[in-house]
């Protein structure tokens, strides 16, 4: 399996993510799975990381919400309703490679539709509160996922149609990208790519 990884421009924040960030955070990275297949690649790869418990805030699907109850029953997952604003979403505490692999797909289709989709490792770091915030069209207050930064924090974001996995971490595993390929499972080639933001991005 080939993927393309890539350091994010610091001005690539603004407006992009469909959250915010408190914090201190040092490294922002995008991963492309280049056509491959995702799912199997993030839950080898958070197998490899292996900082378990991982915790997920995810929108509340009720085309597969029934589904994923069956699975919360079965593999015993902890999940609780996360409120921001008066919007609903799934909250779960996912404590091995068995309970992050079987929700991953329904993680992914969800991300894919540009809902949300993100897990942080070890710690939960998500809140929510009303802020003023800058969006792709425009600056306006709103309720909106606050995902706070302290010690080795890491935070992973399915983007926008399911395209890639954007990566918000101060841990040193992210520090250069000699460091990041060796978290990666066997048999995955790593292509280093360089992002640049044009005159008509946002800054």
């Amino acid at each position: 399996m080939k993927i393309e990884v890539g350091y994010l421009p610091k001005n690539y924040f603004s407006g992009h993510f469909p959250f915010e960030l408190d914090g201190e955070y040092i490294y922002s990275v995008e991963v492309d799975p280049c056509g491959s297949d995702p799912t199997g690649f993030y839950s080898d790869w958070m197998k490899e990381l292996n900082q378990f418990p991982i915790y997920a805030v995810v929108t509340l699907d009720l085309h597969t919400q029934e589904e994923i109850d069956r699975l919360i029953e079965k593999y015993k997952i902890d999940c609780s309703v996360f409120l921001i604003g008066n919007e609903s979403y799934n909250k779960f505490i996912l404590r091995n490679e068995e309970q992050f692999g079987v929700l991953l797909p329904y993680f992914y289709a969800i991300g894919s539709m540009n809902d949300l989709a993100v897990w942080s490792l070890k710690k939960d770091i998500f809140s929510s509160d009303r802020r003023k915030v800058n969006t792709i069209f425009r600056r306006k207050t709103m309720d909106i996922l606050v995902a706070t930064f302290k010690g080795d924090t890491t935070l992973f974001w399915i983007t926008y149609d399911g395209d890639g996995l954007d990566i918000i971490s101060n841990h040193p595993i992210f520090r250069t990208m000699e460091d990041i390929e060796k978290t990666l499972p066997k048999g995955v080639e790593m292509s280093v790519v360089e992002y640049e933001m044009g005159e008509d991005d946002i800054e």
